[in-house]
């Protein structure tokens, strides 16, 4: 099996697939719960259903926080409901995420019961690409972008009050849009022609006006009130 880089374009198409499609999410913060429902068939479990029957959720998860399971033919995410809500919020999404990007989550686990020595390169991959997706779909990077247009100063603070992200949350995205992205030259790019991003950034134009107010320029207001004489004359 031939190691691949994490695919961070795919990641981030795949979050903006499902901001564009969910009708659940209308602005932000949202509910991961309803998006889940609404756009799979994944199931959610929480610890204490397992630790209610006397087992090991530990043991049985493979995992303190979260984990995505495959049986039968069916997805399960399982998370640990005694961990703050802001962090089962976003270990919920990153477990969706296995399952929009794609993520054979039935080969890794066979691989890692069986040792299997191409586990850890494949399996981190995947958490890669599932983190950056539940960055994307908590704190989109378009409508990031277009804050810091409109003259909004973005941090952490912002980003964890703003989105209704954990502080842990919200400085890992800094991070990781920082490293892999050159912001200037994106905004460039986009201007050849419409992306997903674009129409992410329409579909929440109002919550994006809430947070940033678009500021009037001069010559906005009056070329507005130079097409309204137009149409006054018109009326004459």
């Amino acid at each position: 099996m031939k190691e691949e880089s994490p695919d961070f374009e795919m990641a981030a198409q795949k979050a903006n697939e499902i901001l564009l499609c969910a009708r659940s999410i209308t602005t932000f913060p949202f509910s991961i719960e309803s998006v889940i429902e609404e756009m799979s068939d994944i199931d959610l479990m929480p610890f204490s259903e397992i630790e209610g029957a006397g087992l090991s959720a530990r043991k049985i998860v493979g995992s303190d926080d979260a984990a995505i399971v495959e049986s039968d033919g069916q997805l399960m995410v399982f998370y640990n409901d005694k961990m703050p809500s802001l962090r089962q919020k976003f270990s919920k999404g990153h477990e969706f995420g296995h399952a929009c990007c794609g993520h054979d989550i039935a080969l890794i686990t066979e691989m890692r019961k069986a040792g299997d020595s191409r586990f850890e390169a494949l399996y981190a991959k995947y958490e890669v690409e599932a983190n950056f997706f539940a960055a994307q779909l908590f704190m989109p990077e378009e409508i990031i972008i277009e804050l810091t247009k409109r003259g909004q100063t973005i941090d952490e603070a912002f980003l964890a009050k703003t989105f209704g992200v954990s502080y842990e949350a919200a400085e890992k995205r800094m991070k990781t849009v920082r490293k892999v992205y050159n912001w200037n030259e994106r905004r460039r790019a986009r201007n050849d022609g419409a992306s997903l991003g674009d129409f992410v950034v329409t579909k929440f134009e109002a919550f994006i006006h809430s947070v940033a107010p678009m500021k009037q320029s001069y010559t906005d207001s009056f070329e507005r009130e130079y097409a309204m004489e137009l149409e006054r004359q018109g009326w004459q």
